[in-house]
């Protein structure tokens, strides 16, 4: 078999399968390598998706879906509950059957997958342009030649970095996240994640508990990296789980670093992209980064067939996907980021009063949809501690 391709995706997560789904179904001879055995596995990751967010994607298979969101539940640090009903808003994902499938598909369209790869080395001819990844399969060095190279390798992306672009992160560009699945998990109501916000229980963050069907829930919280001191985020984690769920029985665990910070610049290095947390495109405030990943990978994608279809001598066609996903994403992203930087600094009062206000505006309403950048703006203006910040925000209100 050649070791010759068109592209060359490392890393099989939602961004990776996603970018190798659509580059194979544009025609592209696609590899796309992931380092540990099994796809899907270790989950790093709340699950939890938007309905748009999902099916703007992909036509949803069942047997991804734990369970169904129909509104959420907010929670101050004094214990007041705010319920929002949305009877469409998403899904909690059994990630370890969707990411699979995501890479089963893009094998069903020609994509070549191996898994137990580890890529290790970036190739260069003479002129130190890149030809392709040196790795370790299976044991033994091999070489793939590519024309294009996609880091889709996580948040400090090692390809990345070998291409020439910083993705170092610092304390103050994440978050260090740390969850629980769990069996004996008795919540108010099984289609309702529940949102904790308060330093007691995640400085510059906030816990959840997302439900996965019976009595079983993800609990976990992501805590701003410069706001642990000398604790860890799972220390957190156990005060919250005894304080609210003693006695529940732990099957998995799990942890990560959440990229909290303006996209990386550039997202395009010669012939290599970064695509999904390599990119750092998770949205700063929430953290979620499930959809970000895929669309990112389709953006990357088209770019690749573009370049690879017509004008393989030119590689600033590759640019068009940074475009795209600024034209995309950008102002969404903007504004995350901003009321990320606003929500590390606030303190329980000011969660209180913020609870409060979205208990007047939303509290036990029924939404279609909900414009998440429009009601962080709101809050904003609304709330007359947070005024100060209101200019940081004026220039969202303009663009488009």
């Amino acid at each position: 078999m050649s070791n010759n391709y068109d592209i060359i995706i490392v890393g099989a997560g939602p961004a990776g399968s996603s970018c190798a789904y659509h580059s194979a179904k544009d025609g592209l001879k696609a590899l796309l390598i992931e380092k540990h055995e099994r796809i899907g596995n270790p989950v790093c990751c709340g699950e939890g998706i938007s309905k748009t967010g999902l099916e703007n994607f992909f036509d949803v298979r069942e047997e991804w879906i734990a369970s169904r969101i129909e509104g959420a539940v907010l929670v101050s640090p004094s214990g007041r509950r705010v319920k929002v009903h949305h009877p469409d808003a998403g899904y909690i994902l059994n990630r370890k059957v969707f990411d699979r499938d995501l890479a089963m598909m893009a094998v069903d369209e020609g994509a070549e997958l191996r898994v137990s790869t580890q890529a290790t080395e970036l190739l260069h001819d003479s002129r130190c342009d890149f030809t392709g990844v040196k790795a370790i399969s299976n044991g033994e060095e091999i070489e793939f030649q590519g024309k294009v190279i996609i880091a889709a390798d996580g948040v400090e992306s090692r390809i990345g970095k070998l291409a020439g672009i910083n993705t170092t992160l610092n304390l103050s560009d994440i978050a260090v996240g740390a969850q629980y699945y769990a069996s004996g998990v008795i919540i108010e109501n099984s289609t309702y994640p529940e949102f904790y916000v308060g330093n007691t229980y995640a400085p510059g963050g906030y816990a959840w508990i997302f439900p996965k069907g019976e009595d079983r829930a993800n609990i976990g919280l992501g805590i701003a990296g410069d706001r642990l001191g000398s604790n860890k985020a799972v220390d957190y984690l156990d005060a919250f789980v005894e304080r609210f769920f003693p006695g529940i029985k732990i099957l998995e665990k799990m942890g990560g670093i959440i990229p909290t910070v303006k996209r990386v610049k550039p997202m395009v290095q010669g012939n290599v992209m970064l695509i999904g947390d390599a990119a750092h495109i998770t949205d700063p405030n929430s953290g979620a980064g499930i959809s970000n990943a895929m669309r990112s990978g389709k953006l990357a994608a088209q770019a690749c067939a573009h370049y690879i279809h017509e004008g393989a001598a030119d590689q600033h066609i590759l640019k068009g996907y940074e475009k795209a996903w600024d034209k995309e994403k950008g102002r969404e992203h903007e504004i995350y980021l901003t009321a990320k930087n606003i929500h590390v600094k606030l303190n329980d009062k000011e969660f209180e009063d913020i609870v409060e206000l979205l208990s007047k505006s939303m509290g036990d309403k029924t939404f279609l949809g909900i414009d998440v950048p429009k009601v962080i703006l709101g809050i904003i203006f609304k709330h007359p501690r947070l005024l100060v910040h209101a200019p940081s925000f004026l220039p969202h209100l303009f663009k488009k």
